[in-house]
C-alpha cells in the first residue's frame, strides 16, 4: 500500500488491479509480520503439553486467587 502523497498512474480499466493503493482512504495500513522468537515457540509448546497432561490427569477446578 502506498502513502497518501505517492503518485500512481494507471488506466481506469486497471483500477481493480490497483485498488490496494487506496486503502489509506479507509484508514488501512500495512503491518510487518516478523518471525517469532524461537524461545516463545518453545515455551508455547511446553505450555500446550502441560495443559494436555493436566487435562489427561482429570485435574479440574479453578485457579486460586492471589
Amino acid at each position: 500500500m502506498q502513502k497518501a502523497d505517492t503518485k500512481i498512474e494507471f488506466r481506469l480499466a486497471d483500477l481493480h488491479k490497483k485498488v490496494k493503493h487506496f486503502g489509506f482512504i479507509a484508514g488501512y495500513h500495512t503491518q510487518e509480520i516478523k518471525p517469532q522468537d524461537p524461545v516463545n515457540i518453545k515455551a508455547a509448546g511446553q505450555m500446550g503439553r502441560l495443559h494436555d497432561l493436566l487435562t489427561a490427569s482429570e485435574i479440574s477446578g479453578t485457579m486460586p486467587s492471589a
